[in-house]
């Protein structure tokens, strides 16, 4: 949820709110986490990690296919914002992300997943891997976010960046969620 990976070199001070230091001769790797949401666990194999076996598809891996994103939607009931949210579907799709993967594919967080067509469901497949990927290399350079909708959500009398109209919040899969109710069907 938060937190950033840093390397630096050894003698370089720690940023305040550094929580784990990994040696690797003259240079460190440094968690920091500010809202000290992450958590770290150091075990010796995959299979000693409880919390890995439950996690879903890799987004970004090769399994993340579009027939295999069609099987996990397959009989779901619940709404597509919090499809995208299940970690134990798809790993690695935060509140923030999934709001920003729901707009670029123009689609209402509040739909109800059994209900997409499957212009939409190819749509948002290619969505997802889209958006994480500019992510991973936008975060690996600048520490930040990326996203045009990520921009403008959460602010005063935001504005949807593609039309120009006020965005709506509301409360969906028990998260704040950002949307454009024109540009979002």
């Amino acid at each position: 949820m938060t937190g950033d990976f840093r390397m630096a070199r050894r003698l370089t001070p720690l940023h305040p709110h550094t929580r784990v230091v990994i040696q690797f001769g003259r240079r460190e790797l440094r968690f920091v986490d500010q809202r000290r949401f992450g958590h770290m666990d150091v075990v010796e194999t995959e299979e000693d990690f409880g919390p890995l076996q439950r996690l879903g598809l890799e987004p970004l891996g090769r399994a993340f296919t579009l027939s295999r994103w069609r099987e996990l939607l397959a009989g779901r009931r619940g709404t597509v914002k919090g499809l995208l949210l299940r970690q134990d579907l798809i790993a690695g799709i935060g509140n923030i992300y999934a709001d920003e993967i729901l707009w670029q594919a123009r689609i209402h967080p509040a739909r109800p997943s059994h209900r997409l067509r499957p212009d939409e469901i190819r749509r948002l497949h290619g969505t997802i891997r889209r958006v994480l990927q500019r992510a991973v290399a936008q975060l690996s350079k600048y520490g930040h976010p990326v996203g045009r909708f990520l921009d403008a959500r959460g602010e005063d009398n935001a504005q949807c960046p593609g039309c120009g109209r006020p965005l709506s919040a509301a409360r969906i899969a028990g998260r704040t969620t950002y949307f454009c109710p024109h540009c979002q069907r």
